[in-house]
């Protein structure tokens, strides 16, 4: 994610959105929370063929591992319904659904590099496998999404990690802590906001939220870059590519101000 060489990636992830937008419907304005549920229209073809014209498609880049994905709520929007990862390696996966494509790579063999080119062999298979072609299809927005797993030490409290090692700060008033038998730490909290920015054209959006990794209990950082079919997005090579190289600049740029820096040389360099 950045150029400190232990950065706490546990995954980067890049999310299209797809499906007709029925006649006379505007897409939605891009905000912190994301988007309101909106029905796009798919052809017989698209639920039939889609899948299957995908799965050759992506054969020819390995990926021949094929599984159901997980189980998802469909209720926060288009789900993936299937899943495909190269034989033995499964840190890197591609994902389909109605509505949805998703690439994903793990903190193992993440290189930047690699994920984008990840990405744009991702997205030449899903361009050849829309059934009757792009003109039967609207990307209605494009993301692209780093997760970052920031541990706690012992005994540190939300609080204390905001105040000590993040630059974004949350500072309760100590008048608060002033009524009868309230406790004097705070125990959990979350910062999310949002920035439109216009390379690329779109939102930036910081998640912090508490959770727990494999390793233990923090922080989880998401920060998304995202653009809409409002910014004329395109899956046109030479667009995508430069989309996803100004949203990981941002991406890095982000990471590399959020953080303490004393904090993050210690942390994630081990010195």
């Amino acid at each position: 994610m950045s150029l400190l060489p232990r950065a706490p990636l546990l995954e980067a992830i890049f999310i299209i959105n797809w499906g007709k937008l029925p006649e006379g419907v505007v897409f939605p304005k891009l905000s912190v929370n994301g988007i309101q549920p909106i029905s796009l229209n798919y052809t017989q073809d698209h639920a039939v063929i889609f899948s299957g014209k995908f799965a050759a498609e992506i054969a020819k880049k390995d990926f021949t591992e094929i599984q159901s994905a997980p189980i998802a709520n469909p209720f926060m929007g288009p789900v993936p319904q299937m899943r495909f990862n190269k034989p033995g390696n499964s840190s890197s996966i591609y994902q389909i659904g109605m509505g949805l494509f998703s690439i994903h790579q793990l903190n193992e063999g993440y290189e930047w590099n690699a994920f984008r080119n990840l990405i744009l062999d991702g997205t030449d298979a899903f361009v050849k496998a829309v059934p009757g072609g792009l003109e039967t299809t609207d990307i209605v927005s494009m993301e692209l999404r780093y997760r970052d797993g920031l541990l706690f030490e012992e005994g540190e409290t939300a609080l204390d990690f905001l105040q000590n090692k993040m630059l974004v700060k949350l500072v309760a008033p100590d008048r608060l802590f002033s009524f009868p038998g309230l406790d004097d730490k705070v125990m959990a909290s979350r910062v999310n906001f949002g920035i439109a920015c216009e390379n690329p054209d779109g939102i930036y959006v910081l998640d912090l939220m508490q959770g727990e990794t494999s390793e233990g209990k923090g922080y989880i950082l998401d920060t998304v870059v995202k653009s809409s079919i409002n910014e004329k997005i395109s899956l046109e090579p030479t667009f995508l590519e430069k989309w996803l190289n100004d949203a990981h600049l941002l991406q890095k740029h982000s990471f590399e101000n959020v953080i303490n820096k004393a904090h993050a040389e210690k942390a994630f360099q081990g010195t």
